[in-house]
């Protein structure tokens, strides 16, 4: 069982007053990362830091540590070294938290521009940061809808998609929120180990009347991957598996999904061999038999 390694606020620091905004960030071999997306954010008024370290060894969370107090910006943790994956990690830190905004920032995410004063943004809203990659291109992690028709305009046709207004999602790798608008939602979704947890929880936030937007004036460099980079393989086949939950939950035809994975699955796998790229053709190769294994089988369901 995942058990809270510290319960709250460091005691040195506990004079900063009411938490307006708490920064939760999971972490999963992290330590090459970690500490510089707390540093980008120690200058954020009336702020904590709220790590949920997933790795087995709790490598990251030394770090962690030690850059919070460098950093001298309160922080709490929690250790799950079982690793229940994001979305419910994500979970243990807002049910803990007694924060007004939870601010939801990946490991290897660093924020450039803060444009809020100590009140936040609007009530009733989840909005997401303009998340650029280390060479300042935009990374386009929002959109108006997501069907398997946008995924396929994503991925093949490189296609940007809309901001939302009001309607839409936007990236859980920088995404703020108010702590009692997550609970009312129920969190992120942990069925969800990894990828779509933040789509699903945009696409249900307008059940209760919440609008979804981009910050423009927040800014957040995202070093893509990185947690992925250390395990391909069984990062594309969670991503898979994330994407069958996602499109059966909302009806959009799980078939339709399965044989869009199958053939981009082995057109990557080709284009690994001419790479020489033995990692991305064992990855591909394993998405590609799984796709087409489910596409083999009855469905049931849309």
């Amino acid at each position: 069982m995942s058990k809270a390694a510290d319960s709250g606020i460091s005691p040195t620091l506990s004079s900063l007053g009411p938490v307006s905004f708490e920064f939760c960030i999971v972490a999963y071999r992290s330590e090459n990362v970690i500490a510089h997306a707390i540093a980008s954010v120690s200058d954020v008024a009336n702020s904590r830091i709220a790590v949920c370290d997933n790795s087995p060894d709790g490598s990251s969370l030394e770090v962690a540590v030690q850059s919070a107090a460098t950093s001298e910006i309160a922080f709490r943790s929690i250790v799950a070294p079982e690793n229940p994956g994001f979305a419910a990690a994500c979970n243990m830190l807002a049910v803990t938290s007694d924060a007004d905004w939870l601010v939801f920032l990946n490991p290897d995410a660093t924020v450039t521009t803060w444009p809020w004063g100590p009140g936040g943004p609007a009530s009733d809203q989840i909005v997401g940061a303009e998340q650029m990659d280390s060479s300042g291109r935009l990374i386009g992690a929002y959109g108006t809808k997501y069907n398997v028709a946008e995924e396929i305009r994503r991925s093949w046709l490189r296609r940007p998609s809309p901001k939302p207004n009001c309607r839409g999602f936007v990236g859980g790798g920088a995404m703020a929120i108010e702590r009692k608008r997550f609970l009312e939602l129920g969190g992120f979704d942990a069925a969800f180990f990894l990828f779509y947890e933040d789509i699903d929880l945009c696409m249900r936030a307008a059940e209760i009347g919440l609008a979804v937007f981009v910050e423009t004036a927040w800014k957040v460099q995202h070093d893509l991957g990185h947690s992925a980079r250390r395990n391909l393989g069984h990062a594309l086949l969670t991503s898979y598996n994330s994407g069958r939950l996602f499109h059966r939950k909302y009806g959009h035809g799980i078939v339709r999904y399965d044989a869009y994975i199958a053939v981009d699955a082995l057109l990557r796998w080709s284009r690994s061999f001419l790479l020489r790229n033995s990692e991305g053709r064992r990855a591909y190769a394993a998405v590609a038999r799984a796709s087409i294994s489910n596409l083999s089988r009855p469905q049931m369901g849309p």
